[in-house]
């Protein structure tokens, strides 16, 4: 199998503690799979003690994602003409979170594929400059900052198991909001049913129905301003996701 020829740039990232069969087992898979299509692979094994320390000194192991994934999205980008020098822009477009005991079932299908169809312009995703009368005139397709999957029982509206974060400011944002709004409110998620997912979805609930309130404001106020910045999240506030969930 060839490597994806993309201009992404994406890390493929787990982690797991060292008493985890399960682990190593999905790792191997995984770690082929991310090798077959060009990925950077990330997978962090530690005791469950440093594990522990990474979650805020408790044994809340799930949320190891959430500090893991905000390491991989601060790397920068190597400067290949000055060796140990680094770059201003992120190292990776994207940045995959796959839990230990899940594994890749059709290795042919890239995560480029999954980004391009989930970024193909739909209701959900597509900018509309207005002319003033609340009609629509000209638009854009804008990528999707967090690409999650709907949980399969009817437990959950989400599954955190696997998800791609585009390595945007928002995302970042979001990921350091789910921290330290957890931690500053006496973390009440940290060891609750389904742990950070549960954390993860009241957020997003409550971000992606205010972006939409602000969506329609919008177009009855006729669009955004000309000469506003192509990357809308720089100076989005929280509520403004840009999410796909399949």
């Amino acid at each position: 199998m060839m490597p994806s020829c993309s201009p992404t740039r994406i890390a493929l990232c787990t982690g797991y503690s060292t008493d985890y069969p399960a682990g190593y087992v999905a790792g191997a898979v995984n770690e082929a799979y991310a090798a077959c299509h060009g990925y950077d692979w990330r997978c962090d094994v530690m005791d469950t003690d440093a594990m522990a320390v990474e979650c805020g000194g408790l044994h809340a192991l799930p949320w190891f994602k959430i500090q893991m994934l905000r390491r991989v999205m601060a790397e920068s980008e190597p400067d290949p003409e000055s060796p140990g020098q680094r770059l201003s822009r992120p190292r990776f477009t994207h940045v995959v979170w796959i839990d230990s005991d899940a594994v890749v079932v059709v290795p042919e299908e890239s995560i480029d594929s999954i980004i391009h169809e989930a970024n193909k312009p739909t209701p959900d995703n597509y900018d509309r400059k207005g002319d003033g009368k609340g009609k629509a005139t000209t638009g854009r397709a804008k990528p999707f900052d967090v690409i999650i999957a709907e949980d399969m029982s009817s437990a959950a509206l989400i599954n955190s198991g696997v998800v791609v974060y585009s390595n945007t400011v928002w995302s970042r944002r979001l990921l350091a909001s789910l921290w330290d709004t957890n931690i500053v409110k006496g973390r009440v998620h940290m060891e609750k049913k389904f742990w950070e997912q549960t954390a993860l979805e009241k957020m997003l609930r409550k971000s992606y129905v205010s972006s939409k309130s602000k969506a329609k404001k919008g177009e009855s106020d006729g669009g955004e301003e000309d000469g506003q910045d192509e990357d809308d999240d720089a100076t989005a506030s929280l509520s403004d996701p840009t999410l796909f969930a399949s």
